[in-house]
């Protein structure tokens, strides 16, 4: 018999709220709304005006009701689109330069190179300790050099830590500097206010709040501008050629509106409650990053001596699914860039894991896995599952 299995790995992707499902399928199967939201009959109207209403939703939940919101694929097109728009734009100049940290998502530092081979002089910047940039090596790079972009992580998919993109923002103006902020693991779970940061450019994802894969978000400030990503139909104000996938949007939509005050409550007491009860069991933990400043739903850590990748399989087989760092990176048999950059060595970043949870963990599924962790770091791997519980 199988074990009742318990998800820890929401940082990489959230199962669908039952409730953004159902509003899929309505808008799908009962309002007629399959039809091509670009074509000028009754239905394509009714399409559209589904579309409408939820990049409303979106652009309202972060104050940018101004700002242009254009939907693409993934985080990954989106960073992808924000960083060749502006180079290929500023390649006439001596030399383009882009910024970015050493904690970046894959979607961005896979950029490197080709930037590189466009002859884009590129700026890593350092991770302290608890996984944050320095404001001060910040300035002291732009009073150098001019910059045609900056880009960072609003949060870290691999330890949670917030960066300062409120005070960032406010240097980068100074400075005249498109300001580029990864969002997809922090919007909704922290504050985030997108007008007042004096941020260009946004990337959102729907499938890690609890909507569908396959659909994410690009805010683009009011004064900002990006050359056209796909041509063909014109959709999007001609940014984004493609049909547009209106049941994707329309769920992330309604995802937005369900990830209330609520929601972000119910995370802060997991995320306090797993922390004390690590702390409780497990006496040689150590915290990856700054865990009073990360978002309250990703905790990394490292039981030294112990080999995360190890203590992983050991958990799937208790049916418990966690990870070592970012899904992107889990095939990757050299130790997570991320850790490394905040000074860890090689075996404290290969005794390392990470745990995602999510407004739907439940207080029995963290116990479950501090006494399943607890049992597998002192030699005594439990061999029955407790109780069921469902998957979320």
């Amino acid at each position: 018999m199988q074990p009742a299995l318990f998800y820890f790995d929401h940082a990489a992707t959230t199962p669908i709220d039952p409730k953004v499902w159902e509003k899929m399928t309505d808008v799908l199967f009962n309002q007629n709304g399959f039809a091509n939201s670009s074509s000028i009959h009754r239905m394509g109207i009714l399409a559209s005006t589904y579309i409408e209403r939820a990049r409303q939703h979106i652009l309202g939940a972060l104050g940018a009701n101004k700002s242009e919101l254009i939907f693409v694929s993934s985080g990954t097109e989106a960073n992808n689109w924000v960083v060749k728009s502006i180079i290929e734009t500023n390649k006439a100049n001596l030399q383009p330069h882009w910024i970015l940290s050493r904690g970046e998502h894959s979607s961005l530092t896979s950029l490197v190179d080709w930037a590189n081979s466009k002859g884009i002089k590129v700026t890593f910047l350092d991770l302290d300790p608890n996984g944050k940039i320095s404001l001060a090596q910040v300035e002291h790079v732009l009073r150098r050099e001019s910059c045609n972009l900056f880009s960072l992580h609003h949060a870290n998919s691999e330890t949670g830590v917030i960066q300062p993109i409120e005070a960032l923002g406010k240097i980068l103006k100074n400075y005249q500097v498109p300001f580029h902020v990864d969002a997809c693991q922090s919007f909704l779970k922290t504050e985030l206010k997108f007008s007042e940061w004096e941020i260009s450019y946004l990337t959102l994802s729907s499938h890690k709040i609890h909507g569908p894969k396959g659909i994410a978000g690009l805010v683009i400030n009011e004064s900002c501008h990006l050359r056209p990503l796909l041509l063909g139909g014109g959709q999007e104000k001609g940014k984004r050629s493609g049909t547009l996938f209106t049941e994707g949007i329309v769920g992330f939509g309604e995802a937005v509106t369900l990830f209330t005050n609520e929601s972000r409550e119910i995370l802060r007491q997991r995320k306090n409650y797993l922390v004390s009860q690590l702390k409780l069991n497990l006496k040689s933990i150590v915290f990856n990053g700054d865990i009073e400043n990360s978002i309250d739903s990703i905790i990394n850590f490292q039981i030294p001596y112990f080999s995360g990748k190890e203590l992983q399989k050991q958990l799937s087989r208790l049916g418990i699914c966690i990870s070592t760092g970012s899904a992107c990176q889990s095939s990757n048999k050299v130790p997570s860039p991320v850790l490394t950059a905040m000074g860890l060595s090689e075996p404290q970043a290969f005794s390392s894991l990470r745990i995602s949870i999510s407004k739907f963990t439940t207080q029995e599924e963290i116990d479950f896995l501090v006494e399943s962790l607890l049992s597998l770091t002192t030699k005594k791997v439990t061999k029955n599952v407790p109780f069921k519980t469902r998957v979320a």
